[in-house]
């Protein structure tokens, strides 16, 4: 299973705090190879407007600042992406970490190619 590195390709952010996040909660996906995992993360990073190095499996989404409406453009910048429709109401509405969040792309992404 890829794991990923903690390079942070963006700068100046909303979020720059650790959040008190071990710095070894690495993200895996099962069924998404490492270059795929990490255009997600790095445009959930982007759209979601937080630190790359942030984004660990155990950081909820309001730990991280995410409102609705930014999970909104995250969505819809997946879309545009990965060309996956990820319903709001759907899995993703009991995804509480973002650890639950990519496992829960990580399977649409594999019934899309599918």
């Amino acid at each position: 299973m890829p794991t990923l590195n903690r390079l942070n390709p963006y700068g100046c952010q909303k979020h720059t705090e650790n959040n008190g996040y071990g710095a070894d909660m690495e993200l895996t996906a099962e069924g998404l190879d490492a270059a795929t995992l990490e255009r997600l993360l790095e445009l959930v990073a982007r759209e979601g407007m937080v630190e790359r190095e942030q984004l660990v499996a155990d950081a909820t989404f309001e730990d991280l600042g995410i409102q609705s409406a930014d999970m909104v453009v995250i969505l819809m910048a997946i879309e545009e992406e990965f060309g996956v429709y990820i319903p709001v109401d759907g899995d993703l509405a009991e995804a509480r970490t973002l650890g639950d969040f990519v496992k829960v792309l990580a399977a649409r992404m594999k019934e899309g190619a599918a």
